[in-house]
């Protein structure tokens, strides 16, 4: 997830309100950045994020190979949103979507 502007700075604050004591590992931050997205995201964006993944159309700059390596960046993604379940497409379902 990139960060920029308002949301980088709701993440820095994020950070600088965490105990300063607190493990700052793996687990610490998969959190703080689930209360991020819960805090940014309606529970059902995943939703739509799928209904455009299903009918997203390959560029003619693309090979097949790029747009599925752009499509599973984008599930990556959102499979972080709030609700979304994971997976959210088997393999076989991302590829037929080419």
């Amino acid at each position: 997830m990139n960060l920029e502007g308002a949301f980088q700075q709701s993440w820095i604050d994020i950070l600088n309100e965490a105990e300063s004591n607190a493990d700052r590992n793996v687990a610490f931050f998969e959190e703080q950045l689930s209360n991020l997205s819960a805090d940014r995201f309606d529970n059902d964006k995943w939703e739509s994020m799928v209904n455009y993944i299903q009918s997203v159309q390959k560029s003619l700059s693309l090979d097949a190979k790029q747009l599925l390596g752009q499509i599973r960046h984008i599930v990556q993604g959102t499979q972080m949103l709030p609700n979304a379940p994971s997976p959210i497409f088997t393999e076989d379902e991302v590829k037929e979507s080419i």
